[in-house]
């Protein structure tokens, strides 16, 4: 009888662990569900955070240019500019566009500007430039953003790039370029 004791406990612990288990699977496919629907939440609050950056700068940002010499006539936010002929593939999204007869400016609109965000921006000037509609002006690209570090700062500066902050004051401020560095017409 020990024998077939042993055999039934045997069984019975089988059957808990496998009990176990199942319960343990329900709860990851719970927990995963509702990391998912965090992460969804996640990416509308940023996307959020994002149109706040939009609509903070796009108020002063076309006097802050004109200062500079610019005189532009228009500011338009999130444009999709289509390639040629491909029946509306987006070749490039704009977060804000300052543009007259001569000159375009792209402006990047962050909440924490990375050098992920430069190089994706880089990429964005160069396909804009191949479109008719800036064929003959000079395009300039800007990088406006609560929080640039130091370092890609400086690194946006390098590649001509304008950079706009918002210091604690409700107003935009174009930084001057520093010494070695100059805007870059594309």
């Amino acid at each position: 009888m020990t024998e077939e004791n042993a055999m039934i406990k045997l069984e019975l612990a089988q059957a808990a662990a496998w009990e176990a288990i199942y319960k343990t699977q329900e709860n990851i496919d719970r927990l995963s569900k509702n990391l998912e629907a965090a992460n969804k939440r996640s990416g509308k609050f940023d996307r959020k955070f994002g149109e706040l950056w939009e609509l903070m700068v796009v108020p002063n940002i076309k006097e802050k240019f004109n200062e500079l010499g610019f005189h532009f006539d228009s500011v338009a936010r999130n444009l999709e500019f289509d390639k040629p002929n491909t029946n509306g593939r987006t070749l490039a999204e704009v977060d804000i566009l300052l543009e007259n007869g001569d000159f375009a400016i792209v402006v990047e609109v962050k909440d924490s500007f990375k050098k992920k965000y430069l190089t994706e921006h880089l990429d964005r000037m160069k396909k804009l430039k191949t479109l008719p509609r800036f064929a003959n002006k000079k395009l300039y690209g800007a990088i406006a953003a609560g929080f640039i570090r130091g370092e890609s700062k400086q690194q946006a500066f390098e590649h001509g790039f304008y950079v706009v902050n918002r210091p604690d004051y409700m107003n935009v401020q174009i930084e001057p370029f520093p010494k070695g560095c100059k805007p870059r017409a594309w």
